[in-house]
């Protein structure tokens, strides 16, 4: 007879399907806990691995009773059978949903669901972007973290005073501040010491390096545009997509010019104090252009 599959849940990732053959030998083995969560077509939902019949033989009294409580259901839809192809379709379903636990996304990957704990963690530590995009299974759609009170009042609640909002202030941001003070101390000294050595052309490249913020805040805008636009059915101004300026001293501003089907997001700065004006775009095809070079002319 054809041996059942499993999905588990493994270091905040889905895992799966395995046999339950290989399943089993991973609780014998301790690398799954009784705590685990485990799921199956003859499940309705995410259960605790010592709540199944088919492992309670394999988990001894003495190691349930370690096992924390359990933890809400985290739902049966079909998104656990296969990921969305985009996270811009609506997730459906909504059955034995949990809110305290969440997905995320992380270069370009869906990772999740982990706790809400975890999730403050990561952002507080700077391994997670504080403008990344999150959910529960309770969501219809992916939301950037300062969108959702609950998820900021608790980190703001973690800063300084004076510190501001969150995104003035979170680790990954403050950390971008004072990269950008070291690496201008950094850069004078050196300019000057080159610059006495005559070495032509590096100022230049310094000035082309400069040139990442724009690049980098664009393909920001595009993100949270493509999220505004799978919700409202069409693209919207900054101040609809709820973008938020960059901390620190600006190089570049931003516009953007949109319709229901397109957008143009710009990013504009004089990089050196000439009369050019250094310009990048994006639109919804995800097509940077570098329209004009202040570095060239």
């Amino acid at each position: 007879m054809a041996q059942e599959h499993w999905y588990y849940s493994g270091k905040g990732r889905q895992e799966g399907p395995v046999p339950e053959s290989r399943l089993l030998g991973m609780f014998e083995s301790g690398d799954l806990g009784p705590g685990t969560l485990v799921w199956s077509e003859s499940l309705e939902g995410w259960t605790r691995a010592s709540e199944v019949e088919a492992f309670k033989s394999k988990l001894t009294t003495s190691y349930l009773s370690q096992s924390q409580k359990p933890p809400p259901a985290l739902g049966s839809e079909p998104e656990i059978k296969a990921k969305p192809e985009t996270i811009y379709v609506p997730i459906k379903g909504n059955r034995g949903i949990t809110k305290n636990y969440w997905y995320y996304r992380k270069d370009s990957k869906r990772e999740g669901p982990i706790p809400e704990s975890e999730l403050l963690e990561m952002i507080e530590a700077g391994d997670l972007d504080p403008r990344a995009l999150v959910r529960t299974e309770a969501m219809k759609y992916w939301r950037p973290v300062p969108h959702i009170k609950s998820l900021r009042v608790k980190i703001e609640s973690s800063l300084p005073p004076s510190n501001g909002r969150l995104l003035h202030a979170l680790p990954q941001d403050q950390k971008r501040v004072w990269v950008i003070i070291v690496e201008k101390v950094i850069l004078g000294l050196v300019i000057l010491f080159v610059a006495m050595l005559g070495i032509p052309g590096f100022v230049a490249n310094q000035k082309k390096a400069l040139t990442s913020e724009a690049k980098q805040e664009l393909d920001h805008i595009r993100n949270i545009e493509r999220t505004y636009k799978a919700e409202k059915l069409m693209y919207g101004s900054l101040a609809d997509i709820g973008w938020v300026e960059p901390t620190g001293k600006k190089r570049y501003t931003y516009s953007i010019s949109y319709s229901s089907t397109t957008f143009l997001a710009r990013a504009t700065g004089n990089i050196d104090r000439d009369n050019t004006i250094d310009t990048w775009a994006i639109n919804q095809n995800n097509t940077l252009n570098h329209t004009v070079d202040d570095i060239k002319n």
